[in-house]
């Protein structure tokens, strides 16, 4: 009896971290399809991954002290206990959309890419990179929230309903939470390489994905469902125009030193590389005309850098070295 109920728990964790995992993985997938230019270290985006999946934990920690600080008819009424009066339900939903629940869920995913990724002058160089660890953090978190959602459903034998809840969070949930916490690290990233801005775009980095965040939670515990879907299918799109932004890809620290803003417009500098690069090409006996539409530059044509392992992208600024037309 009892190795038949270990059997039993066992497949019941499981089925429902698989049912979990498959949303994340397929959202990475996504994201790694789109954005094959990543320039920090796998182990550091492995643990911003686990860090996020932590902040599970740690909004919980955070949310529990809040609601007791409360008065016990207002907790109630908070956790819906009470019978709604007219126009209580928005004030409701409001608060622990707003004041409760995205607060504590965007500053504990974004703890991973403060401590691990930030630091790391090298490679954490570009707006990209802020959101490529932003999304990271978000998709940890994600898993771990699925988990939790999943498994009473799956204890319970809820299966039509763990299949609605697994599509919704699979297509809404999962996909929301990367994009949240995508902006965060944008904005952290632009504070990093902007010193001068550090404070603003540190507080853009907090305040934008927890009005993005309380919008959805707040459509949702309104049971506006349809506005929750249009809200994550804009920011899916901005989020991938942001990241096609060529500026978004460029290298802002060099050796210590902060790249201005004009750094591919600067005529004085453009000038000095194109003499530099001729000089090369003379020698190497390279030129970009004699090159045919899918083939792979020997020099990037952007930072001319020598592609010696014959990469679809530049090691130094990651331009695409795919021959286009």
């Amino acid at each position: 009896m009892a190795t038949a109920a270990l059997g039993s728990s066992f497949s019941v964790i499981f089925f429902t971290v698989l049912l979990a995992i498959i949303p994340t993985t397929a959202w990475i997938g996504f994201y790694y399809w789109q954005y094959r230019k990543l320039s920090i270290p796998v182990l550091v985006s492995l643990g911003v991954f686990v860090m996020g999946g932590i902040a599970v934990l740690a909004s919980i920690l955070i949310q529990r002290p809040l609601l007791d600080m409360l008065s016990p008819i207002t907790r109630e009424f908070l956790e819906g206990r009470l019978v709604q009066l007219t126009g209580t339900e928005a004030v409701r939903s409001f608060v622990l959309a707003f004041l409760i629940a995205a607060p504590s869920e965007e500053i504990t995913k974004m703890i991973g890419v403060m401590f691990l990724a930030y630091p790391n002058d090298k490679k954490f160089n570009r707006y990209f990179d802020g959101i490529v660890m932003g999304i990271l953090a978000g998709l940890g978190f994600a898993l771990i929230e699925n988990i939790v959602y999943f498994y009473p459903l799956v204890v319970s034998g809820q299966y039509p309903v763990l299949i609605g809840s697994f599509i919704l969070r699979f297509l809404v949930s999962t996909t929301a939470h990367s994009l949240y916490s995508g902006v965060a690290g944008f904005y952290i990233a632009k504070g990093k390489l902007t010193p001068k801005k550090r404070g603003l775009y540190f507080s853009l980095a907090f305040f934008i994905p927890v009005i993005m965040h309380g919008l959805f939670n707040f459509f949702l515990f309104t049971r506006i469902v349809y506005y929750a879907l249009a809200l994550v299918g804009v920011a899916l799109f901005l989020m991938l125009r942001v990241t096609k932004n060529r500026k978004n890809l460029e290298v802002r620290k060099r050796r210590g030193k902060l790249v201005k803003e004009t750094f591919f417009r600067d005529q004085a500098f453009e000038d000095q590389r194109n003499t530099a690069i001729a000089f090369f090409r003379r020698d190497q006996g390279e030129n970009i005309a004699d090159y045919k539409q899918g083939e792979v530059y020997n020099i990037c044509p952007v930072c001319y850098v020598e592609n010696k392992t014959k990469s679809n992208f530049c090691v130094n600024c990651h331009e695409d070295l795919i021959k286009k037309t």
